[in-house]
This record gives structure tokens, C-alpha cells and sequence, in this order.
């Protein structure tokens, strides 16, 4: 009920009021998918947008446009317009305030004015040039930190180099990454397309958080198969039950974690707000051939400016087997725990526990959960170099 009248609201409605004088006034709508709706055009003859124009009354103080509620608005940019039509023709040349109310199903009514001091004529088009113009209006809702593009698409504008800071601002290739919405030298993500399990850019900073995630095929280590992980933001994952809160590094078997647990890089991590850092994960192949990858990219807790990089491996074709491939590494994992365990009593493989220069950058461990074996190679370029060996210019050259 508007101004006493009875109006349609549907799924979206733009409803144009105004103080009744003689004459009638029309709202203008263009669509995302650029349909122009007003009383002459009341609909559209397109089946993805069912836009249509309702005459209330006898058009002299309300005007509505509306999607019925069996309908989907098209998402994106509205742009709305007015036509005085003949309300400042008469003797009452006064300006005229015209309120756009706009409502969309189960959210806050929106309202947007504009006064007109002179007759506005054109119905056939709604552009911002136009006289008739009054605002632009975007069905798509962005939730901060994510900004809306022109292109009625959200962009996270403390990582997204083509958007760094701000809408539009790109980073030159001198840069690796845009962090903190600050074109930077970290890192980037190495995983396609991956999926976020925690970023700072987005649930800000933590020293400890842990998220299960069901995945689409089972994976094993020891006796423990399952399609179900838990994942720490420590650089512990847990197969099938909760990790430990505990989160000081001690040699394997570590006692607080019960279950079957991978440790690339147990250790006092730190996920800084605003940034890039986090734990992602994607999934590539087809089945039965398909790999479980993790990537994590944080600081030490206590010591801010050392980093990590590492990635974690999981194969459907290969049960038993893990793979943890490190890409940079601050400190040489000097207090890190590097294994895994079946229990919290054993079977385990401990590579390391906080020793000096015992983790590389570009170095790949492989632990086989089946034989109780590990091995340790460095990755250069497309081959893999024994740990006598150093990588340069993509070869292997004894050392």
C-alpha cells in the first residue's frame, strides 16, 4: 500500500511517487540485459526478463515497474529514469521531488529522490546522459572486502592485483601480488583456481583455526581411509577426526593428536588480516586419477617477517601416499615438526623436529604410509634432484 494505492512488488519493484498534481508522471527502467519497461513498453518479450510495467491508477502520483514473484530479476546494473510527462505542463510549473522506492524480496526498502525543475519528454530510452536520469542500481550485493566492479561482479580489493586498493588500480608486473590491498613483492597462490578455507583478505588474522571439509573421494594414510579432513591452520591435517587445539611443535608421535595426522609444517603460524596468506585447496583430474591439493601461505607466529610456503598432495590413484612440496621457507623449518602419524602411539615417520636448514625451498617430500618409507628430493624445473645435488639452471649439479 503506497499512498493509499494497492502496488505489485514481486521479486524486485521500482515504485516512482510523487505529490498528486494534474498530468502524469512515468518511470523508466533499463534492464541489465538492456530491455528498456515503461507505460508504452510495459514488458519485455524476453523469457529471462520478465520485467513489466503496472498502471496505478490514473498515473498522476504513482508509477511502478515490477518482476513477478515467480520471476528472477536479471542480476546487475538498473538504470532508472523519470519523465515529468505533462505534471509541470499545467499552470503548476513548480519543481516537482520524485521518490524512488525500491524493494526486493525480504530486504530493506531502498529509496533514492530527485526534484525536477523543468519538463522532461522522452520515454524511449534511460541513460545516464538522459534528463530523465536518475540513479543506477545494482541487484548484486557485495560484502566487504569485496567492492562492485562496473561490470556488476565483486572483486576482494586487498587481493586482486587488477583491482589493488581500489576499483580499476592494476599492479605493474614488477609486483608478485596485491596484499593488503598494497601492490607487493609476496607471493601469490600457485594452486589453479583455488578455493579459500582461510584468508586474511577475507576472515581476517589468526594464530589458530581448523575447518573440516568433505572432499569427493577417499584418501588413506595408514590404516585410516576416509573423504573427510580436518585442516589446521597450523600446518596439521587430520583425516576423519578433529585435530588437536593444542599447537606447540613436539617430536612424532605427538600425544594431543589422536587420529591419523599429516604434519608438512606443524608449527606456530600466522594468518595476517588484509593479506593473501591463508590455507586454499583445489582438486584437479578425473576419476580415479584425481589429486587433493593444499596450499598453505603464512608467518610465524612469532616472528612476522619469516614466511611459508608449502603445498600438500593427496592422490586417489595412490592410497598411502602423501606428498608435501615446499615452495619458500623463511628459516629452514628450524622449529617445525615434519611427519606423519598413524596414532597418537604410532605408526609414525618423522622427517624432522625443529632442526636447522632441514626444509629447502623447492624440495618435495614423499612419505609411502604403506612401506613406512620416505623420500626427499629437490624439484628443478622438470626434474627432481637427490639431496647431494643442487638445482642450477633447471639442472642437477653434484655439491
Amino acid at each position: 500500500c503506497i499512498q493509499d494505492m494497492c502496488v505489485k512488488r514481486g521479486s524486485l519493484s521500482f515504485v516512482a511517487r510523487w505529490s498528486r498534481r494534474k498530468g502524469r508522471g512515468h518511470l523508466i527502467i533499463r534492464t541489465p540485459l538492456n530491455n528498456t519497461i515503461y507505460y508504452g513498453k510495459p514488458r519485455t518479450n524476453s523469457s529471462f526478463d520478465e520485467g513489466r510495467h503496472q498502471q496505478i491508477g490514473d498515473g498522476s502520483q504513482i508509477d511502478n515497474i515490477y518482476w513477478p514473484s515467480n520471476s528472477t530479476p536479471p542480476r546487475g546494473f538498473y538504470k532508472i529514469c523519470f519523465s515529468t510527462g505533462s505534471l509541470l505542463n499545467d499552470t503548476d510549473k513548480s519543481p516537482i521531488t520524485v521518490t524512488i522506492e525500491i524493494r526486493r524480496f525480504r530486504q530493506e526498502i531502498e529509496t533514492m529522490t530527485r526534484t525536477f525543475n523543468k519538463s522532461t519528454t522522452k520515454l524511449s530510452e534511460c541513460i545516464d546522459a538522459s534528463d530523465t536520469f536518475i540513479a543506477t542500481y545494482s541487484t548484486v550485493v557485495c560484502n566487504e572486502p569485496y567492492v562492485l566492479t562496473p561490470v556488476a561482479t565483486c572483486v576482494n580489493i586487498l587481493n586482486d592485483r587488477n583491482n589493488c586498493g581500489k576499483i580499476g588500480f592494476k599492479c605493474n608486473a614488477t609486483y608478485k601480488s596485491c596484499s593488503g590491498g598494497i601492490c607487493s613483492m609476496t607471493p601469490v597462490v600457485q594452486l589453479t583456481q583455488p578455493k579459500i578455507i582461510w584468508q586474511g583478505a577475507l576472515n581476517e588474522s589468526t594464530s589458530y583455526e581448523f575447518s573440516g571439509l568433505a572432499i569427493p573421494f577417499n584418501i588413506t594414510l595408514y590404516n585410516t581411509t576416509t573423504n573427510y579432513v580436518f585442516v589446521t591452520t597450523n600446518g596439521a591435517i587430520c583425516l576423519e577426526r578433529y585435530c588437536s587445539q593444542f599447537y606447540s611443535e613436539s617430536a612424532l608421535p605427538n600425544n594431543e593428536f589422536y587420529g591419523t595426522t599429516a604434519f608438512p609444517f606443524f608449527d606456530s603460524l600466522y594468518i595476517e588480516n588484509g593479506t593473501n596468506q591463508g590455507v586454499y585447496y583445489n582438486i584437479q583430474g578425473i576419476s580415479p586419477n584425481r589429486t587433493l591439493t593444499f596450499e598453505y601461505y603464512e608467518k610465524h607466529y612469532n616472528n612476522r617477517k619469516l614466511y611459508y610456503q608449502f603445498q600438500v598432495l593427496f592422490f586417489e590413484a595412490k592410497p598411502g601416499i602423501v606428498q608435501y612440496n615446499y615452495l619458500d621457507v623463511s628459516d629452514g623449518g628450524k622449529t617445525a615438526t615434519v611427519g606423519v602419524q598413524g596414532s597418537s602411539t604410532g605408526p609414525f615417520m618423522q622427517y624432522s623436529f625443529r632442526q636447522p636448514l632441514s626444509i629447502l625451498s623447492n624440495m618435495s617430500i614423499t612419505f609411502d604410509t604403506n612401506n613406512n618409507t620416505y623420500t626427499v628430493v629437490l624439484l628443478c624445473g622438470s626434474k627432481t634432484c637427490t639431496m647431494d645435488e643442487v638445482c642450477i639452471q633447471d639442472m642437477c649439479v653434484k655439491r
